[in-house]
């Protein structure tokens, strides 16, 4: 559907999660293009289209940040008019994933995170029927991401 971008007041909401979806994709080189091999043993790109036995897909893409360090974005689609309960891929020591957007608003009341957030997630996650969640690589070793 077609969206009035020049009426903020009326489609404010629209509008922020598109910008912070255009910011995560400028963060991430992995989701633009090839940017290196990740270390982690995640490959470029893979897609399992019924994650864990589910309706679930998943879509990993991993590579290089600009910075050199290892780099990867998980995304999870559940299609599924009922709640699905994944695993995000394993990390080493070190490594957890943090979410950066969430179409069900049940973890971020906006649809995207904000700085301040920084929660962390491993092992399952349940996904809300019909929704979209979005995860990247944090590591502890670097604090300014």
């Amino acid at each position: 559907s077609w969206l009035n971008w020049d009426d903020l007041t009326k489609n404010r909401d629209q509008f922020e999660f598109t910008r912070a979806m255009i910011e995560l994709r400028h963060r991430h080189n992995c989701i633009r293009k090839a940017s290196g091999f990740c270390s982690l043993g995640f490959p470029e790109m893979s897609a399992d289209p019924a994650l864990d036995r589910t309706m679930v897909m998943q879509v990993l893409y991993a590579g290089r940040d600009q910075h050199g360090e290892d780099d990867a974005v998980c995304l999870l689609i559940n299609p599924y008019w009922k709640s699905q309960t994944v695993r995000l891929p394993e990390l080493p020591a070190g490594y957890f994933w943090r979410m950066e957007a969430d179409t069900s608003l049940r973890f971020l009341p906006k649809g995207f995170r904000e700085k301040r957030q920084r929660r962390q997630f491993q092992g399952r996650i349940a996904l809300s029927p019909r929704s979209v969640m979005i995860f990247s690589l944090y590591s502890t070793r670097r604090s300014g991401r």
